[in-house]
């Protein structure tokens, strides 16, 4: 997704989605990986950016214990399911960029 986006004409809106109304942090953890690898290309827009690319750089030396206490990842272990926890957690396993034209989400 990242190499998609290196070469992309126009604005970058990354959603995270959280839970519940609330803010998650394996989510912001993605947000502040994009920018990590964007942020020669382009602006970091605000500080909640900011913040999201200071949590990512100190939490990627070992993501997994980063997101060990959070709260969405202690429920996803209650439901037994610890291999999506490192499943997620992986770097450029797919390179789909989804892409919303009109109405809908293309790939």
């Amino acid at each position: 997704m990242v190499e998609k986006l290196k070469s992309w004409e126009g604005n970058v809106l990354v959603l995270c989605a959280g839970w519940k109304g609330k803010p998650n942090l394996e989510d912001t953890l993605f947000a502040g990986c994009l920018i990590d690898e964007l942020n020669t290309l382009f602006q970091v827009a605000d500080d909640a950016a900011l913040m999201a690319w200071q949590q990512y750089n100190t939490a990627s030396k070992d993501l997994q214990t980063a997101v060990k206490n959070s709260s969405h990842v202690n429920r996803l272990l209650k439901l037994g399911i610890e291999k999506d926890i490192a499943f997620c957690l992986e770097k450029d396993k797919y390179h789909v960029l989804p892409v919303w034209s009109g109405n809908c989400l293309q790939l």
